[in-house]
């Protein structure tokens, strides 16, 4: 999880590659099956690979139920959420949003910030910007002690692309430097890159003084994860995000 917050995938798979080799090695139980699963939707959903991320989630949800575990659904319905979003399926990815919004409703709120900031992603994706801005400003709001987290810039990314596509220019402008803030703390390298990649391909100078600061090779940074847009894994959505935030700009 911290490696794919830190937009270092292939290292997160080698992991996951292992741990499932030791499962199915050891004839392991079906929890752990379950959580080798888990993680390989988690890999799938970070590279965009959205068939199977819902194949593999799928699988974790059907054995966590059967075992009558039901710690680890909140996540796994989080995480379907992004995948059928991902496939474009809003409805299917809705109702895994809500049924964690229904899981966690009365305890701890572990999985409802991602849960809110997928609807609102949904939402903005069906052109209802308002109820977008709202629904990513509750996620936010309840993620207010992980602000520091990979998570938390996650939603802050999402705000700003919303608030782009709203018109409110130095609102987006002011969310994507936090996010840049956090990223840079995590030494999430590989996002950073993309950050100042994304920068110095479209030549704007609304962000370019953060170019300073960040002492990464701008060039390598953008040849390794904004050119490449065959593929849809952290460093490159992000591009994306940046880029829908520079263009509102002009």
């Amino acid at each position: 999880q911290i490696y794919v917050e830190q937009g270092r995938v292939a290292e997160a798979a080698e992991i996951i590659a292992a741990v499932q080799d030791l499962v199915q090695q050891r004839r392991m139980g079906p929890r752990w099956h379950a959580a080798a699963l888990r993680g390989r939707g988690l890999i799938a959903l970070a590279r965009g690979e959205w068939a199977a991320a819902v194949e593999h989630l799928e699988g974790a949800k059907a054995q966590d139920e059967r075992a009558g575990i039901a710690r680890n659904l909140p996540k796994i319905h989080r995480l379907l959420a992004e995948a059928y979003s991902g496939r474009g399926d809003f409805a299917a990815a809705r109702v895994h949003a809500l049924a964690v919004k229904r899981l966690e409703r009365g305890g701890g709120p572990i999985e409802t910030p991602g849960a809110l900031r997928a609807l609102g992603m949904i939402a903005r994706e069906r052109g209802t910007l308002k109820r977008a801005a709202t629904l990513l400003e509750e996620s936010r709001s309840l993620m207010a002690l992980r602000r520091g987290s990979g998570e938390y810039a996650r939603t802050l990314v999402e705000l700003a692309r919303t608030a782009a596509r709203m018109g409110r220019r130095e609102e987006a402008r002011r969310l994507m430097e936090e996010s840049l803030a956090i990223y840079r703390r995590l030494e999430a390298l590989p996002l950073v890159q993309v950050w100042v990649g994304a920068i110095y391909h479209q030549g704007a100078g609304v962000l370019g003084h953060l170019m300073g600061d960040v002492a990464v090779d701008v060039q390598r940074g953008y040849e390794r994860h904004v050119r490449p847009y065959g593929r849809a894994d952290p460093g490159q959505r992000l591009a994306v995000a940046v880029r829908d935030v520079l263009r509102a700009h002009g």
